[in-house]
């Protein structure tokens, strides 16, 4: 075959003389690739429960191969383990706690951190999974939120109990107790859209629940004074 100008076009049948390019392995497309097997691991999760999980169907849904999980993260326990670590699947202190928390009226405080934490926990459907989880398969993953949920829960004591004039471990037990209501809430609206008569599979019915907490917590704490801490 010839150019315009004469000279022959490279065969693309023929090698040209110069090297084949090799796969990239620059850290940013290995971390590509990760991410793409965390995103295909939380899709299975989502869509057949951890009975689904296994390399072979992680690496089918990544769409690489099964070498690169091994090379990359190590068995399945330790995938899920590095999913654990690298999924926002529970929110933030600072996700649930106001900006004002430490100035905050008590029974303000505690409302709006239980409408922070209900908003939170509705938009992480792969959470509620992870709780469902931890009653009848625990496995690394459930480990890995229980342990970020256990540091979680101790700095958000903290955090409402600033100045206020209740035992700390009375606070405590009032945010956990509630807490684990609205797990056990978001878990059941997985399975039936109505439970104590609350609509829980609907907006609706969690604008209720919400209403209800935030006059629950004035019944509990509209008599305790704020004492916010001086500053150092």
């Amino acid at each position: 075959m010839m150019s315009r100008g004469g000279d022959k076009c490279p065969d693309p049948c023929k090698p040209s003389g110069r090297p084949m390019p090799t796969p990239d392995t620059k850290p940013r497309n290995r971390q590509q690739t990760e991410d793409r097997i965390l995103t295909a691991l939380q899709a299975i999760l989502l869509r057949d429960g951890f009975n689904g999980v296994s390399i072979t169907s992680v690496a089918h849904e990544a769409g690489v191969d099964k070498v690169l999980i091994y090379r990359y993260f190590g068995r399945i326990d330790d995938l899920l383990t590095a999913f654990g670590q690298h999924a926002d699947f529970w929110p933030s202190v600072d996700e649930v706690l106001s900006p004002d928390n430490d100035i905050l009226a008590p029974a303000e405080r505690l409302a709006s951190f239980f409408n922070r934490f209900v908003e939170a926990l509705r938009s992480r459907p792969m959470t509620i999974e992870i709780l469902a989880m931890e009653i009848g398969a625990p496995n690394p993953l459930t480990a890995a939120l229980d342990a970020t949920r256990e540091a979680w829960g101790r700095e958000v004591a903290d955090r409402l109990a600033v100045g206020l004039d209740m035992p700390h471990r009375r606070l405590a037990t009032i945010v956990t107790l509630l807490v684990c209501g609205i797990q056990f809430l978001g878990l059941r609206a997985r399975a039936t859209d109505t439970f104590g008569g609350i609509r829980i599979g609907s907006a609706t019915g969690w604008q209720t629940i919400r209403a209800d907490l935030a006059w629950l917590c004035d019944a509990l704490l509209s008599d305790l004074p704020p004492h916010p801490t001086q500053p150092g």
